[in-house]
């Protein structure tokens, strides 16, 4: 899949060090800005779930196939900073959210 090949190629490659094991998702926002010139993404914390919350704002190009590359790309980026057991899609500005959303375990 287009998203994990992507992670995979940047996480060897120049940014590698921004894939160490950091307990944030900071390599992701950095690795995301460095592909894309829309959008934000951003991360909050639920501490009571204990999941990492990830959207995606003001992105200029959304589109199923963009959903499906972007939520590939996320699980891995998080999977090889060893912070994700999985990752879900639960909000998606093609259905009327106000951002796309993912949670991650």
């Amino acid at each position: 899949m287009m998203g994990v090949a992507t992670a995979r190629y940047l996480g060897e490659g120049v940014y590698s060090h921004l894939m160490e094991k950091t307990g944030t998702a900071s390599s992701t926002f950095a690795l995301w800005s460095s592909m894309h010139d829309s959008g934000q993404l951003k991360s909050s914390l639920d501490k009571d779930a204990h999941e990492i919350i990830l959207d995606l704002e003001d992105f200029a190009h959304p589109s199923p196939e963009m959903c499906t590359i972007t939520s590939a790309f996320i699980e891995e980026t998080l999977r090889i900073s060893g912070q994700s057991g999985g990752v879900r899609k639960v909000g998606c500005v093609l259905s009327g959210d106000a951002c796309c959303r993912w949670k991650a375990s």
